[in-house]
């Protein structure tokens, strides 16, 4: 098995990369830098866990003050998926 990465898998590591710096490479509600996700602010029409990594991070580059990176916990959080008196 080769570890080489294609050109399109080498394309979006980077526009991650980018994505992450562009928003502090850090959860915007704590210090955690892994792992991270893009929540959505506001509505873009992307949705759901199937939708795979290049249509996220396409829809996180068009619609930047769409969506915060933040860490599992405060992304559960925001969501609602997960009580506001729990502590991390």
């Amino acid at each position: 098995m080769s570890n080489h990465k294609t050109p399109a898998q080498r394309y979006l590591d980077n526009l991650q990369s980018r994505l992450y710096t562009h928003f502090g490479g850090h959860c915007r509600d704590c210090d955690v830098m892994f792992p991270l996700e893009f929540a959505h602010l506001e509505p873009t029409g992307l949705r759901g866990p199937g939708r795979g990594r290049k249509a996220r991070l396409l829809d996180v580059q068009r619609n930047l003050n769409s969506y915060a990176l933040m860490c599992r916990f405060h992304h559960d959080l925001f969501d609602g998926r997960q009580p506001a008196e729990v502590k991390q």
